[in-house]
């Protein structure tokens, strides 16, 4: 993903700014390749980056986690609203986040 690569070269920056940008790329990587029914990889994913989090980042990562329970085309709530509805908002937000840092 550039998105993440960018955010892996400016480490630094994103850090003084208190960014959320890469932790939500990963968050969304994540709910991809559950919906990709790419579980065991969704699983070394989470492994790697979401570990050491506190407060709202780790909330949110013990929701999408629950999608490891459930099919990809789940009618469960809420994990059918992450699924659907919420990663494509989540792109939309993360392409804007994006795209200020850039300018």
């Amino acid at each position: 993903m550039p998105c993440l690569n960018w955010c892996h070269d400016n480490k630094s920056k994103l850090k003084k700014i208190k960014s959320s940008l890469e932790f939500n790329l990963r968050t969304q990587q994540f709910i991809e390749l559950i919906r990709g029914n790419k579980r065991l990889e969704a699983v070394k994913q989470a492994r790697k980056y979401f570990n050491g989090l506190e407060g709202d980042q780790l909330g949110q990562v013990q929701k999408v986690m629950g999608l490891l329970a459930f099919p990809s085309s789940t009618d469960v709530s809420p994990y059918k609203v992450i699924v659907k509805i919420l990663s494509y908002q989540n792109i939309l937000v993360l392409k804007n986040k994006f795209i200020v840092l850039l300018i």
